[in-house]
């Protein structure tokens, strides 16, 4: 193997090493640019100039399943093999390809040009299947492999209510188009607790999954004493199923961001990090440029500003405190609670975590206040809520409805199932989730009632199974991905209920 050449590395990674071990991803990732794979020497250097231990430094790389410690192709093509990609053919997408390169899965070509790889869900449910790519390689196979069509197609949103998904659906929001911040003008001319108070009252739940109460947090995080308060923005989307945050971000990345500058006021927080998942490169060009645009207005920067990092291919890093370590550079193994992120979270002060869903309803809430939010769902369930509908539908996308709409309701809206098929059965919160049947489709929506049927709402997955699929085939799937994602570390109960 020839030398390796690092001095392109030094400048590279140059911004990082006043990070110390918190830079460590993001220098990788850079590396790994340079690179394409991270060699011996260029993990020695990582390590040296960020005063890492380089034995911490190989544990990074080898847990990320984005990270390479052997040699790969200048190009990666990243099939996602999961459920709803499987429902749509993806095993013959990922066959198909290999057999036209003449490799096979997760092998290299010879002159290391490409890559072929299966995946976990990478967040395209409802465009399903469909295969991560850099430009190279998609120009490569466009060109010589026509029986798919490749890209990233535009987000498909529908609905009964259009409330956070307003902007959604015509591509990306700019601030011109945004507008103001009225929501976070409107809570600065407030006191801060006026401001918790009123996110209390409105009742709004954590959308992630664990079903917190978003006040609650918020209060817990304002009275906590620490040398520095942060507010995280959880985009690592990786349930497979789920794909509403990445559409908001990609489409109205403002809102996000307002929701986090009204967060951060609230609770005293001047620091803020969104955390994507490494699926989502393409949508770090645009919160950069969202993030810009709202510091040149004078939202961002003085008080309180934001920072993006990058996930390098880790599910367990969706659980918050995984999340943090992996923001300080560690291997993203969740940490024993007691204490509380609202006290001890990222770098060990208080941190207020919320997902992409949430945060997006915090604008709204300031706006209309807690009355005028609760008109929208049940007393128990307020608010709008966005379900991720994929599989066998006719109209797979994004919905957006008010809590209390049933099962049968929202099916019908996605065009009922393809082909005039009977139902067999729905996934229903994510691989974690539990499946609904037949039984279950005049059943709302909403935390209660699906809670009293002992079914999850998790992260708003609606995933479609027809009469003549082979669940022994579904359920062998989804035990793969947790035997593949959990590290043997993440220790929680799976039902999987018929």
């Amino acid at each position: 193997m020839s030398e390796i050449d690092l001095a392109p590395l030094k400048p590279a990674i140059e911004k990082y090493i006043s990070m110390g071990r918190s830079g460590l991803l993001p220098a990788l990732h850079e590396a790994q640019k340079i690179y394409h794979w991270i060699p011996e020497e260029v993990a020695s250097e990582v390590a040296k100039s960020l005063k890492v231990p380089l034995a911490d430094v190989h544990g990074v790389i080898e847990f990320y399943s984005m990270y390479y410690n052997k040699p790969v192709g200048k190009s990666i093509i990243r099939v996602c093999t999961d459920q709803a990609c499987a429902l749509k053919g993806a095993d013959g997408l990922l066959k198909g390809l290999c057999k036209h390169y003449g490799i096979e899965p997760h092998q290299t070509t010879e002159d290391l040009s490409l890559t072929i790889e299966s995946s976990p869900c990478l967040g395209l449910c409802e465009q399903a299947p469909v295969a991560l790519i850099d430009e190279d390689a998609q120009t490569n196979i466009t060109k010589d492999f026509r029986e798919y069509e490749l890209g990233l197609p535009r987000s498909i949103v529908y609905g009964s209510l259009r409330v956070l998904t307003a902007n959604c659906g015509e591509g990306t929001t700019s601030l011109s188009k945004y507008g103001e911040y009225e929501g976070l003008k409107k809570a600065r001319s407030q006191g801060r607790i006026e401001v918790i108070e009123e996110i209390k009252a409105s009742g709004l739940i954590g959308r992630g999954g664990a079903a917190f109460p978003t006040g609650i947090k918020g209060e817990g995080a304002e009275r906590a004493v620490g040398n520095q308060k942060y507010v995280v923005c959880n985009a690592d989307e990786s349930e497979p199923g789920t794909f509403k945050d990445r559409v908001l971000l990609t489409d109205d990345p403002h809102r996000v961001i307002e929701g986090m500058c009204i967060t951060a006021y609230a609770v005293g927080a001047s620091k803020g990090y969104i955390y994507i998942r490494g699926e989502y490169p393409y949508i770090v060009p645009i919160l950069e440029d969202a993030l810009r645009e709202s510091r040149e207005a004078g939202y961002l920067g003085e008080h309180f500003d934001i920072e993006i990092r990058v996930g390098a291919g880790a599910y367990i890093c969706g659980e918050e405190t995984a999340l943090f370590e992996s923001i300080e550079g560690k291997r993203g193994f969740p940490r024993v609670k007691p204490p509380f992120p609202v006290t001890h979270g990222l770098f060990g002060e208080p941190t207020v975590i919320n997902n992409v869903e949430t945060l997006c309803n915090i604008p709204l809430i300031v706006k209309e206040g807690a009355a005028g939010y609760r008109k929208i769902g049940t007393e128990k369930s307020p608010g709008p809520k966005l379900f991720c509908v994929s599989g066998d539908v006719n109209k797979p996308g994004l919905y957006e409805v008010p809590f209390g709409v049933t099962l049968r309701e929202l099916l019908k809206m996605a065009g009922g199932v393809t082909g005039g098929k009977r139902m067999k059965a729905v996934l229903l919160g994510g691989a974690a989730g539990a499946f609904a049947t037949r039984e279950h489709l005049d059943i709302k929506l909403t935390f209660e009632d699906l809670r009293a049927a002992g079914l999850p709402l998790g992260s708003g997955v609606v995933m479609v199974y027809d009469e003549t699929r082979n669940m022994r085939d579904v359920l062998k799937r989804l035990g793969h991905f947790f035997a593949h994602e959990s590290c043997g570390r993440w220790v929680r109960s799976v039902k999987w209920r018929f």
